[in-house]
């Protein structure tokens, strides 16, 4: 049990003595996380340091669906879903410290959703009225931190101004008895957050 302790005290102290080294190293200029935004997209992101204090970053994630009612020869209903988006963003640190920096942003993203229902034994050309197309496109400027939790584990918060472009094609109007596409153009406050793996 004596020994047990020691040794427990011993890991302990050299855990403790590599816990404290890297607060003063230079962090990794490679990172792959996990993230969400609302100006550059969700998913998985990957980041490459350039030039010491520039950053450069890829986020992008793709989702199938797909359920049917019925059996393959007379089915009662079938709906496919295709949820993909994908961004990018530059970025310019103003502060640098070993355990945080602090940067300006500039970036964008590519959003669409796609939603096919078919009803029975309808041919895939015929329109359903809960079909969905819609394409947003966005853009940001703003600013951000980075903090790093341990030796290759940061994470990273942010706000932005954005614009948005948000295209829904052939939305059926109940009023009119036809499809038509809506168009939504606004600007608004863009946030970002982040979990990433440095190496």
């Amino acid at each position: 049990m004596k020994s047990l302790l020691i040794t427990m005290v011993i890991a302990v102290a050299i855990f403790s003595a590599e816990d404290k080294s890297w607060v003063k190293e230079e962090a990794p200029g490679s990172q792959i996380g996990i993230r969400y935004s609302n100006v550059t997209g969700y998913g998985v992101s990957v980041q490459q340091r350039f030039f010491n204090d520039n950053y450069i970053r890829l986020t992008g994630w793709f989702k199938y669906h797909e359920f049917q009612r019925g059996t393959d020869d007379e089915p009662i209903e079938v709906r496919k879903d295709n949820i993909y988006n994908y961004g990018i963003d530059f970025q310019r640190n103003i502060i640098s410290e070993d355990k945080y920096r602090v940067f300006l942003f500039l970036g964008g993203g590519y959003g669409v959703i796609e939603e096919a229902v078919k009803m029975g034994s309808e041919p895939d050309s015929v329109k359903n009225p809960n079909d969905r197309n819609q394409t947003l496109i966005t853009c940001g400027i703003g600013g951000g931190i980075e903090y790093r939790l341990l030796k290759n584990l940061s994470t990273d918060v942010g706000i932005s101004y954005k614009y948005d472009h948000d295209l829904d094609k052939d939305v059926y109007s109940e009023a009119d008895k036809k499809y038509a596409d809506n168009i939504r153009k606004e600007t608004g406050l863009g946030v970002n957050i982040g979990l990433n793996l440095l190496f």
